[in-house]
């Protein structure tokens, strides 16, 4: 197996192939298919755990393995310490890599997984295993303050399990992108607030809320105030300070609320955005 990988990396970075976009969209399915002959997906370690991805995957990111290991890391630790049926919200899931590491690393993990693009909701069946599938939910929406849908849970699962795109979930992968509020996103993405979505919801264990939306953070978290104040989640949050002004706040306003809903927080890791753990201590 170390053999094919190795070929598939001198395959990869082949000076043939560099600067060559049509023979790469050729021998892409071979270079998958060398990393994953088995097609069970390819074991790579996210912070301090093994887990599988697809192969297709790997190609979104030059090395997966050192992909934001602290919050990998603190995503794990709060998975131990909370194994008994724990739900992880996450916000701003992409093509669901922390979604499928958090059904992976822990059996009895749910996670309800919500993101504005939907194609990139349709790569998640391939990110996360097929004997998770029964643990992962998905909504599309917009998250903020307003709601501009009706704001029942289920029919906002219903809604996106209807728009999902007529595309392979692998195909989906390398199209998966970020639709954001301040670029005028179509109109028909719903809206909602974390409120609104989960005025009705009851939660079977401990509650984490994820949320990585490149600069909404404190829409996102103004529109969750009723949720924190019923079931006191721990945060794990993505802070971008330089793109917070596109949405009217900064870095000293979302310390500032936190603060005052009861929360102490640290930032744990920094790269081009900060890692903070927040939790509940009133």
């Amino acid at each position: 197996m170390n053999s094919l990988h190795s070929l598939a990396r001198r395959l990869r970075h082949s000076s043939l192939l560099k600067n060559a976009t049509g023979l790469w969209a050729l021998a892409r399915p071979l270079y998958h298919w060398l990393l994953d002959p088995t097609g069970r997906g390819v074991a790579i370690q996210l912070g301090d755990r093994s887990v599988r991805l697809p192969a297709a995957v790997l190609g979104t990111h030059p090395n997966w393995s050192d992909y934001e290991t602290q919050t990998f890391i603190q995503l794990s630790a709060w998975l131990e310490a909370h194994p008994k049926r724990p739900t992880v919200l996450d916000v701003g899931c992409s093509m669901g890599v922390l979604s499928s590491f958090v059904l992976q690393t822990c059996p009895t993990a749910h996670v309800i997984a919500i993101d504005s693009d939907i194609i990139s909701l349709r790569a998640m069946e391939a990110v996360v295993p097929k004997s998770a599938h029964s643990r992962l939910q998905r909504i599309q929406g917009l998250l903020g303050t307003e709601t501009s849908n009706a704001p029942d849970l289920d029919d906002a699962i219903r809604h996106t399990q209807m728009a999902l795109p007529k595309l392979s979930p692998t195909a989906a992968i390398p199209q998966s992108t970020f639709v954001c509020l301040k670029d005028q996103p179509p109109e028909n993405i719903p809206r909602y607030s974390l409120d609104s979505l989960f005025s009705a919801q009851a939660f079977s264990g401990p509650l984490l809320l994820k949320i990585d939306v490149e600069g909404a953070e404190a829409l996102v978290l103004c529109g969750a105030h009723k949720l924190l104040q019923r079931f006191h989640p721990t945060l794990l949050l993505s802070v971008h300070p330089r793109l917070l002004a596109d949405y009217g706040s900064c870095r000293q306003n979302i310390a500032n609320w936190l603060e005052a809903q009861g929360y102490e927080w640290h930032c744990f890791d920094q790269d081009h955005e900060e890692h903070w753990l927040a939790e509940f201590r009133k």
